[in-house]
Formats: C-alpha cells, sequence, structure tokens
C-alpha cells in the first residue's frame, strides 16, 4: 500500500497488468488528485483506504476512487453509504 512514490511510477508498472481483472488498493500516498489521475490514466479499479468520513466524501466528489476499503467505524461506513447513494 502506498508503494510507489506518484503517478506516473504507478501508471508504468499498471499498463501491463489493465487486462487482469484485479483491484488495486491505495497504490500512492493518499492525495485526492492523484488518485483521480490514476482512475483517468488506467482501468484498473482503484481502492482508497479513507481516514473517515471526511476522506471518503471528498473522494466521492472527486472521483478519486472505485472502491473504498473499509477502516472506519460501522455506524461511519453506514453513513458513508448513505452520502454516497445521494451523490
Amino acid at each position: 500500500n502506498s508503494s510507489y512514490e506518484d503517478v506516473a511510477s504507478f501508471i508504468k508498472m499498471a499498463a501491463p497488468l489493465r487486462e487482469f481483472p484485479l483491484t488495486i488498493e491505495d497504490p500512492v500516498t493518499k492525495r485526492l488528485d492523484w488518485f483521480r489521475q490514476i482512475r483517468e490514466q488506467t482501468k484498473i479499479p482503484i481502492a482508497l483506504t479513507p481516514s473517515g468520513p471526511k476522506q471518503a466524501l471528498d473522494a466521492l466528489r472527486e472521483g478519486a476512487a472505485d472502491v473504498f476499503n473499509n477502516s472506519m467505524k460501522s455506524r461511519d461506513f453506514v453513513y458513508l453509504g448513505y452520502l454516497a447513494e445521494l451523490s
């Protein structure tokens, strides 16, 4: 997780993997602008482990993730699902 120092290094590694049915979790530092760039440049689904509901909501607004990993309290995660449905 967060193994790649920037978007370019991740995209270079990911190019040969795009044909496989996989999801990549937190490939770079949790900068939502980088996550959005990755989503724009590859077809591989990107999972974000948000630090909390605010980061998850910001990611929804920015189109920065395809999937969320749950690292939150169950109540916060349910609330996030509600917000995602509204967006």
